[in-house]
């Protein structure tokens, strides 16, 4: 089993590399969306029909937790299907965007371009699932 894991995180440097740099195989939280966090002060979340903005300080701040808390990994799997997006914004601009679907947060270039995911414990993944699923 270890062999095949070390066999994929191989694969998935060839595979991701090219195309994000070293960020993609790292397991801490990427610094500048670390920083850029402090300055957040909205999230547009592409519910449906409509999106969600979100204003609440409280609820950006246990966003942030769950991602500097997240160990991630390379992204090397088909996009899941109930994936929500998470827009952070900051004075009404897109500052950067997260990913939310399968139990996993996704780290994104863009919408369509994944670097990484973090598979979240039970409390993080049932907590993104409410804010992103309910009617606000």
């Amino acid at each position: 089993m270890a062999v095949f894991k070390s066999y994929r995180l191989l694969i998935a440097a060839i595979v991701v590399l090219p195309f994000a740099g070293c960020r993609a195989l790292s397991s801490t939280p990427d610094k500048r969306i670390v920083k850029e966090f402090a300055r957040i002060d909205a999230l547009m979340i592409s519910a449906r029909p409509d999106p969600i903005e979100i204003t609440d300080a409280a609820t950006i701040q246990k966003l942030r937790q769950i991602y500097e808390q997240a160990k991630w990994e390379p992204f090397i799997d088909t996009m899941p299907h109930d994936t929500v997006s998470i827009k952070c914004m900051r004075n009404g601009q897109e500052s950067f965007n997260l990913l939310f679907g399968a139990g996993w947060l996704i780290e994104c270039e863009d919408e369509r371009s994944p670097i990484r995911k973090a598979i979240l414990e039970e409390g993080p993944r049932d907590w993104l699932y409410e804010l992103t699923r309910q009617e606000h």
